[in-house]
């Protein structure tokens, strides 16, 4: 018998990478950009009809608004804000 397999259990990726093997972030993430990218994703992913890809855009402002308020410019609240207004409430 022999022992020269390796446990793929028990192995970590390096430090500088994901499990994905994708890059980890460096740095402090804009809280405020990420919504937006996140947002306009949403906005363009077509297997959702209109209605649903407004309340996720919906539910991801608020959501930047209620859990990251403090880390937003009073500049970016108004714009979060302003984009909600003009989506439908439920």
């Amino acid at each position: 018998m022999t022992t020269d397999t390796l446990s793929t259990t028990s192995r970590k990726p390096p430090n500088s990478q994901t499990k994905s093997g994708a890059k980890k972030a460096e740095g402090k993430i804009d809280l405020f950009e990420s919504q937006e990218s996140l947002s306009q994703a949403i906005l363009n992913y077509s297997a959702l009809s209109s209605e649903e890809r407004k309340a996720l855009v919906l539910q991801v402002k608020q959501a930047a608004l209620r859990d990251n308020v403090s880390e937003l410019t009073p500049d970016q609240r108004k714009k979060i804000n302003a984009d909600i207004r003009q989506l439908p409430h439920k």
